[in-house]
């Protein structure tokens, strides 16, 4: 793997990334050989292969668009709308590409009181609460319905990735959740001696689970070409 293979994972700065050739329990004599004969050069006197990069921001031709884009709370529309994938991104790298995702927040922060006043006039009656849970919960799972169509047709780059539609769903499982978690049996389950007792103990437990969890390794080997 070479600099420019890094570069496309950091959105800007530089940095220098450290290999240790010599010492590695996973690479045999002659591969060490080859590495050092190859890349002699950016290795230092212990046998450490150096690889360095830098990526320049806000000087490509799209930064401007992009600015407007999030300042309007239309950046994953603009995402969608390019060519390429996700990665494709940080070749020309901009300091407002993750605003994608603060765009269809504010979507919805936008457009989901309208919606909920409207359909709140819509759904009267006792039942309100048990219709409003089945309408946001069946527009969740439309939203995820669309977001698997389209990975289907299109792949998982584009409009599937950084669609407003495609995403929503994940906003609205909240809504269904705050509905659930208001609704007056899960206020019964809380304040039971059981509700109580999961509330109590269940955060230091799962906290001393995910402690106790063996750590995962993963190693990444360069590849040479």
């Amino acid at each position: 793997m070479v600099p420019e293979d890094f570069a496309a994972l950091f959105e800007t700065g530089a940095f220098e990334l450290r290999f240790d050739v010599a010492g590695s329990p996973s690479l045999d004599a002659a591969q060490k050989a080859m590495i050092t004969g190859a890349l002699g050069n950016r290795m230092t006197d212990d046998g450490v292969l150096v690889l360095q990069a830098w990526a320049e921001t806000g000087a490509g031709p799209r930064f401007r668009g992009d600015v407007l884009a999030a300042l309007a709370y239309g950046a994953n529309w603009r995402l969608a709308r390019s060519d390429g994938g996700y990665a494709d991104l940080f070749a020309e790298p901009s300091p407002v590409v993750h605003f994608w995702s603060l765009a269809i927040e504010e979507q919805f922060y936008l457009a989901f009181p309208l919606v909920f006043a409207g359909a709140m006039a819509l759904l009267g009656g006792a039942r309100r609460r048990g219709a409003a849970i089945a309408l946001f919960g069946a527009a969740a799972l439309a939203s995820f319905a669309v977001a698997w169509v389209s990975a289907s047709r299109y792949g998982n780059d584009g409009l599937t990735y950084y669609g407003t539609h495609t995403r929503a769903g994940e906003l609205l499982v909240g809504v269904v959740l705050a509905y659930a978690v208001l609704s007056p049996q899960a206020r019964r389950a809380a304040t039971s001696p059981a509700g109580e007792a999961a509330v109590r103990y269940g955060t230091p437990v799962a906290f001393v689970a995910l402690r106790l969890r063996p750590p995962s390794s993963t190693v990444i080997e360069p590849s040479w070409t």
